[in-house]
């Protein structure tokens, strides 16, 4: 399960805004090449939506799928425009048939779309241009099911790329049903929490995606373990103060490594030198130079981050002990170059 990785953390200041990406230039070992794990962001949303319910609800914004008249069943229309019930499970988008027999699914879904709306009004139409599958980024590297999706805006208000990333060409997304991500707070959905009524949508850019790929959600980590996969998720957004607060941008290095083994220190290219913090699923449990700082980067300094939440210095500047070490439970460490 061990996979050497470099991650660039990225952000863009607020959920939704898409900026290009950074791709590190660096050599590997085996397991997470650098177009899977070159970068990262902490972007939700795509245009507003990041999660969809596959039982007519809407969303915290009030946004929803379109369903078949006098029911709450959302549809997918195919090429030849005719309506399926849509379904997602285990990872794959597919049809079901409104009447008969059959369905649609992998390469029958080329052509096909679904809708979004808001206060009865449909917002968003999108359509399925190509689908493939790519392996995930980390060990066993089974395959997943990503599709282009171009989206067309009701306003005429032009859709802006969502860029590449993790694998994922422009404008191709993955789903995921069960786990639920809250983009204000920076938080993922308990065990005890998944529904698989829900649905995640992540293009490449999206942390929403990393996690997929990084075997990061309940349906596909190797052991279910809420509290890892949140730590990552305050990791790679840098939630330091574990409020939903990021204090990252496009382009930043960052290595790390969780108390799992799923992923470690890139070990060439750009190398991690000293522990930047340790996270646990709260946020940082302490922390040394922000990744910002260390980078010489001056939106914000080290103070401004211990004027929100006062961290203490990490004891222990050790990069290959474990996460846990003299912090109290922490699952994820992360260092700066």
């Amino acid at each position: 399960m061990r996979t050497i990785a470099l991650i660039t953390a990225l952000a863009a200041g607020c959920v939704g805004e898409l900026d290009e990406p950074t791709t590190a230039t660096t050599t590997q070992e085996a397991g997470c090449p650098p177009q899977y794990c070159g970068t990262n962001s902490d972007i939700t949303a795509r245009n507003g939506i990041w999660e969809a319910n596959l039982n007519g609800l809407a969303d915290v914004n009030g946004v929803s799928l379109v369903t078949r008249t006098g029911t709450t069943k959302p549809l997918i229309y195919d090429w030849n425009d005719r309506p399926y019930y849509l379904k997602v499970v285990n990872g794959k988008i597919s049809g079901k048939p409104v009447v008969g027999t059959g369905g649609i699914s992998g390469q029958g879904l080329v052509g096909a779309g679904f809708q979004f709306k808001k206060n009865g009004t449909v917002i968003y139409s999108v359509s399925i241009e190509a689908v493939r599958t790519i392996p995930l980024a980390v060990d066993p590297w089974e395959s997943v099911e990503v599709y282009t999706l171009s989206w067309h805006s009701r306003s005429g208000v032009p859709v802006p790329d969502c860029p590449a990333g993790m694998g994922l060409g422009v404008n191709e997304t993955l789903v995921f049903e069960g786990d639920r991500i809250d983009p204000a707070r920076l938080t993922m959905s308990t065990d005890a929490q998944w529904d698989p009524s829900w649905f995640s949508m992540g293009c490449g850019s999206s942390v929403v995606a990393k996690l997929r790929m990084l075997r990061m959600t309940k349906s596909n980590q190797a052991v279910s373990d809420w509290a890892l996969r949140q730590a990552t998720l305050k990791m790679l957004t840098a939630d330091y103060c574990g409020n939903g607060h990021n204090w990252t941008r496009l382009g930043t290095p960052i290595g790390w490594r969780d108390d799992a083994r799923i992923t470690d220190y890139a070990i060439t290219g750009v190398t991690p030198s000293h522990v930047e913090a340790r996270w646990d699923q709260n946020g940082a449990k302490c922390l040394n130079t922000p990744r910002l700082t260390a980078a010489g980067v001056t939106l914000y300094t080290d103070e401004m981050v211990r004027n929100m939440c006062p961290l203490l210095v990490c004891s222990d500047p050790n990069l290959w002990g474990p996460p846990s070490t003299g912090t109290n439970g922490a699952r994820v460490v992360s260092a700066n170059p």
